[in-house]
């Protein structure tokens, strides 16, 4: 890693001391996407993968919804420990229909084409941001060699296509900015709305460009800016909460808040067959083991929680050594996750 690094700061130096035409960017830019595209449709039809775990439980039931069939949308305690699943469940039957339930590795290769598009988006916002062709260039060769989101690209899951819509979404968020053009928001908007809609991990990125927008907008006086803030929350909470309310209703039943997100926070400070902080099965069982019950499952979370920090405080260096296992292991391992 330190070489790859190395190497990596070296082709940067080199390029600053060059004078790229804007057409061998888009040449590189072009090569570098199609390389992507190429080891992504024979990782796709090679690996030959079919959907697991969270993925085989939202496809399985899109399968049965694009036929018609509804029993299992009711049936299935997914929905009701994960309702905002919702939002992928929606992406997906809506592929079904459109395609037949079992165009499954079609599926994935719509994945590779949303990473080439994402690809194609981080060049364009690069090339917003510093209007410098060596920049583009090496953005360009980067992502040439970042093979890793492709290997996602056989999981059905929300993240491929959310990482698109949140990238393209910051790239108008910052175009609206750079040329002063504030109607480039709207688009904006939707998009990082669509992206929360289907995974909500990227409420994240939503956070961050009305942080971003804030400031521009106190900085320059924009009152404009701020309406725009508003619509971009206020669509990434009422699109998930649409769909939602139509499932339950096709369901006729009703999936409730789900597991609380705190959920989530005691499980990254937990230990896991994979890894400290990985995935243990906690966000799963906690809220059926509180009956369903959202209220008794928060206070549930609340506990584990303050028991694992106490736990951390009294052993100083277990907690020095969970921390360095769980950060280097995201940043390691080659599948993606």
């Amino acid at each position: 890693n330190v070489i790859t690094v190395l190497v990596l700061v070296g082709l940067a130096l080199l390029l600053m001391r060059t004078s790229p035409k804007r057409r061998t960017v888009r040449w590189v830019g072009a090569i570098a996407v199609a390389c992507s595209a190429a080891i992504g449709v024979w990782w796709v039809l090679a690996s030959k993968a079919m959907p697991t775990a969270d993925s085989r439980s939202i496809v399985t039931v899109a399968q049965q919804l694009a036929q018609g069939n509804t029993d299992n949308l009711a049936q299935d305690s997914y929905f009701y420990v994960f309702p905002f699943q919702t939002g992928y469940l929606l992406y997906a039957e809506g592929f079904f229909r459109l395609f037949g339930t079992g165009a499954i590795t079609l599926f994935q290769l719509s994945n590779v084409l949303l990473v080439c598009v994402s690809y194609l988006g981080i060049l364009k916002l690069a090339d917003i941001l510093f209007e410098d062709p060596r920049v583009t260039l090496l953005t360009a060769i980067l992502l040439g060699l970042c093979i890793q989101p492709m290997l996602l690209s056989t999981f059905l899951y929300g993240t491929i296509p959310g990482m698109t819509l949140s990238i393209w979404s910051v790239c108008f968020t910052a175009k609206a900015m750079k040329q002063s053009k504030l109607t480039l928001l709207f688009p904006a908007a939707v998009l990082i709305a669509l992206a929360v809609l289907v995974k909500k991990n990227f409420v994240i990125v939503l956070i961050a460009e009305i942080i971003v927008l804030l400031i521009y907008a106190l900085r320059n006086k924009k009152a404009l800016a701020l309406a725009f803030i508003a619509l971009m929350a206020a669509l990434s909470f009422i699109l998930p909460t649409l769909v939602q309310k139509q499932y339950e209703a096709r369901a006729d039943t009703s999936f409730g808040k789900g597991t609380p997100q705190m959920a989530w926070l005691v499980t990254g400070f937990r230990e896991s067959s994979f890894c400290s902080g990985w995935y243990n099965s906690y966000t799963t069982s906690v809220l059926m083991d509180n009956d369903m019950d959202y209220g008794k499952t928060l206070a549930q979370n609340k506990a584990d929680l303050k028991e694992q920090l106490t736990m951390f405080a009294s052993r100083p260096v277990y907690f020095a050594s969970f921390m360095y296992k769980k950060i280097v292991s995201q940043w390691n391992v080659p599948a993606y996750q």
